[in-house]
């Protein structure tokens, strides 16, 4: 699994553009490989020091799955434990980035 940050700040606060944070930069020098029966993956992402306009920021994961996967397995994606996404590996072979928007993080985070 790869995947881009794509922040922007709020008004005011610092630049104006954009952001795209590539997970590599937050310390992940390669994919991350998941493998097991039930395999989980936790990371924390830091908010920019400027604050994040959290209606158009999102975070993009790439996720490329094994030709042996079963088709009837599934991935589920939960933020801050709150489950936001579950899908078939047949949708995930047809579209493999899942854009999760950042504007579902509660205050704080």
């Amino acid at each position: 699994m790869v995947g881009n940050l794509w922040f922007n700040t709020l008004p005011g606060m610092g630049a104006a553009l954009p952001q795209i944070t590539p997970l590599k930069s937050l310390g992940y020098s390669r994919d991350i490989l998941l493998k097991g029966v039930n395999p989980q993956l936790t990371f924390s992402i830091p908010k920019p020091a400027g604050g994040i306009e959290s209606n158009s920021s999102f975070l993009n994961l790439q996720i490329k799955l094994s030709p042996f996967l079963d088709k009837d397995s599934s991935v589920r994606v939960l933020v801050n434990e709150e489950p936001i996404a579950a899908l078939s590996v047949e949708t995930l072979r047809k579209t493999p980035t899942l854009k999760i928007p950042l504007s579902s993080l509660p205050a704080g985070e």
